[in-house]
């Protein structure tokens, strides 16, 4: 009898000690990391104006990594761009679920708050490899997996420019989820293979891919399931909820050339559909209020001044993926 027990008792601290051995493991060897490079980027002028027109109006990075005016249209950002935000009103869907622990991190050269302290390598390596300057895993909502398809020169720039940027002391938390995400995260990161290049411009189908890529538009035009792995049957045919109490209530668009339920705009209307809110994005005409939970997450204002050789290239790249019949109400008023 006495066998029995122990024998109990030892397979009960096998079971236990176990997934404790695994996560270890997990833990010390994950996420897969390379050092970051010791590169220093260029910071002449025309790799900076490249990198703020990349990092303001085609990936928007303030958009996520700014406060926000959740009373007027458009959501336009309050006070420094970069300065971090706290996802606090129950956070953002997930795969389904709520995760109120995420937190936009300080983007800015504040050298204690934000990312004065890191080397170009570090913030390139952050960017798109999703690894933290201490080696820990970014969230996934942070589009690394994305940024990885960002070419060398481009994701040079962008880091050259946000040396430039104002300096915020805002004091923003680590986000922290809960299992199973906490383990599930350290498994996403990967280092780059190899030399990154973007497509020639001239294949305006390519290159607007590689912007589309950038800019989210797949990202948040394509609904996910219960995992948080995008569903391939509705690639670009929208319907991917943002939830926001008191701010939006609000589904994408179907980009599909599907005829009845997609998009039917002309390249023109495409183009001076985003070039219509340049006036508001510069300051020279008033943002409208909106009713509570009306807002929209597209991002107007910053995809505003894109410029119309790069929506043309992404308009003719929506023209070639695949049409989906997908009745979507967006749930938002223009």
């Amino acid at each position: 009898m006495k066998r029995w027990k122990k024998a109990l008792l030892g397979c009960g601290g096998a079971l236990v000690a176990i997934p404790v051995i695994l996560a270890g493991v997990v833990f010390l060897f994950f996420p897969k990391s390379a050092p970051a490079s010791a590169e220093r980027v260029p910071r002449d002028a025309a790799t900076l104006r490249r990198g703020e027109y990349l990092f303001r109006h085609v990936a928007d990075c303030g958009g996520c990594h700014s406060h926000h005016d959740e009373t007027r249209f458009g959501l336009p950002i309050l006070g420094t761009p970069g300065r971090g935000f706290g996802l606090r009103r129950g956070g953002v869907a997930f795969g389904g679920a709520k995760l109120p622990g995420l937190y936009a991190s300080n983007i800015t050269p504040h050298p204690e708050h934000g990312i004065g302290r890191w080397t170009d390598g570090e913030i390139l390596r952050a960017i798109r490899e999703g690894v933290s300057r201490d080696g820990r895993p970014l969230f996934m909502a942070m589009p690394y997996s994305n940024y990885r398809e960002m070419s060398d020169e481009d994701a040079r720039a962008i880091v050259a420019y946000m040396r430039t940027m104002t300096p915020a002391a805002d004091v923003v938390p680590a986000s922290s989820v809960g299992f199973p995400l906490v383990v599930i995260q350290r498994f996403v990161p990967r280092p780059l293979e190899g030399p990154v290049r973007a497509p020639p411009r001239s294949n305006r189908v390519a290159y607007g891919r590689y912007l589309s890529t950038l800019a989210s538009c797949i990202e948040c035009h394509t609904q996910r399931d219960d995992r948080g792995d995008m569903r391939m049957d509705l690639f670009l045919a929208g319907g991917r909820p943002f939830e926001e109490p008191g701010v939006m209530h609000a589904r994408s668009a179907n980009l599909t050339p599907d005829p009845e339920t997609g998009m039917q705009m002309t390249e023109e209307q495409f183009v001076s559909l985003f070039h219509s809110f340049r006036e508001m994005a510069a300051g020279h005409a008033e943002i409208p209020q909106v009713e509570r939970g009306k807002s929209t997450p597209m991002p107007w204002f910053a995809f505003a001044d894109m410029e119309a050789d790069d929506l043309r290239a992404i308009y003719a790249y929506l023209r070639t993926v695949r049409p989906i019949r997908h009745r979507v109400s967006t749930g938002v008023r223009r």
